[in-house]
């Protein structure tokens, strides 16, 4: 699975999300949703509104260009309540996005890494078969890296490279401190 792994504020996630948005791209938060269809959002305004009042951290980006087939949904019950969810790497295919919130942690807030990331094979539910990603998917995915490391700095650690986001590497220097790998220093 390509994936870049990162470390973002609210601000550098909201400017990448503005940058696929401008991509014709469509963003699918990971609920817990009531019936099997997504929340497609396709404005910053319901972003942020999601992201703030669901606190949510994963979110699947679509994209006609490379879209093959619906999302796919599995479900489970809960309290009587049929509860539906997104199977990952099934359907779409999408562009992956994990930007956890930020914790405190012994009187220090931490930010925690996340990643962008794709799937280099799905499961395509209306042919029934496993496919490869398409190649506008695989250029989403570069452009959204290249779009991060801009003003960004890297940091390797386990034989892995962390790009810090521009305005997470000012909240360093406001005092943040990053997660692993890194909390213990």
């Amino acid at each position: 699975m390509p994936q870049t792994d990162i470390f973002v504020t609210d601000h550098d996630l909201y400017q990448l999300v503005q940058f696929l948005l401008d991509q014709n791209c469509r963003i699918v938060p990971d609920l817990n949703y009531k019936e099997p269809s997504p929340l497609l959002i396709d404005s910053m305004r319901e972003f942020e509104n999601t992201r703030t009042i669901q606190e949510e951290k994963l979110f699947f980006v679509l994209n006609k260009s490379w879209q093959k087939s619906p999302l796919d949904f599995g479900q489970y019950e809960k309290e009587g309540h049929t509860i539906y969810y997104i199977k990952q790497k099934n359907g779409g295919p999408t562009l992956d996005i994990y930007a956890p919130l930020p914790i405190v942690h012994k009187d220090n807030v931490v930010l925690p890494h996340g990643f962008i990331a794709y799937h280099g094979q799905f499961w395509n539910p209306v042919v029934e078969a496993n496919e490869t990603a398409p190649d506008p998917l695989k250029s989403a995915y570069l452009n959204a890296r290249k779009f991060l490391r801009r003003n960004a700095m890297t940091r390797k650690a386990n034989k892995r490279t962390y790009v810090i986001a521009a305005n997470a590497r000012k909240k360093l220097e406001e005092g943040y401190a990053l997660g692993a790998p890194f909390e213990s220093e």
